[in-house]
């Protein structure tokens, strides 16, 4: 979300502020089948109702650890020099299925990057890992070759 606001990107980040706050408000009453409201988010409409009932309840128990990590990526404070000073190549996945939200993510956090491209993963949502599981290993594959051409000019404590 810290991309959308240092972007510029005002609109999308209310409009997912509202949505998170109506969920996390929700699940802190006492509401844990709000959680069908991020899965429907995320993976389009329907998408909680479509899952096995095993699934929907385990959701449903990790609802309240859920709506913190929600409400901690609101929390973020990387300033927009930090980023354009973070030299290392970035490659940002977005399924091409996903929500508009994110995809605009991708490409607010490719802009704030200096050495960033946002890679589409056709037909994926927001679970590719799992659905898409060999093309973003062939991407990652990739990163892992071009960061390996690029050498490196930051003074990162890691880097010895």
């Amino acid at each position: 979300m810290r991309a959308l606001d240092l972007g510029g990107e005002h609109d999308a980040l209310a409009d997912a502020r509202a949505v998170f706050t109506a969920y996390t408000d929700r699940v802190a009453g006492g509401d844990p089948a709000a959680v069908s409201m991020m899965v429907d988010f995320w993976f389009g409409p329907g998408a909680f109702s479509r899952l096995p009932a095993q699934v929907q309840g385990f959701l449903m128990a990790a609802a309240a650890t859920n709506a913190e990590d929600v409400t901690a990526c609101f929390s973020e404070s990387v300033t927009r020099a930090q980023l354009a000073a973070f030299d290392r190549p970035v490659v940002v996945a977005c399924g091409g299925a996903s929500p508009p939200v994110a995809q605009t993510i991708a490409t607010t956090l490719a802009r704030l990057l200096p050495n960033a491209l946002v890679h589409p993963v056709p037909h994926a949502g927001h679970g590719m890992l799992d659905s898409h599981a060999e093309p973003v290993a062939r991407l990652i594959r990739h990163v892992i070759i071009w960061a390996a051409t690029i050498p490196a000019t930051s003074s990162h404590p890691d880097q010895a």
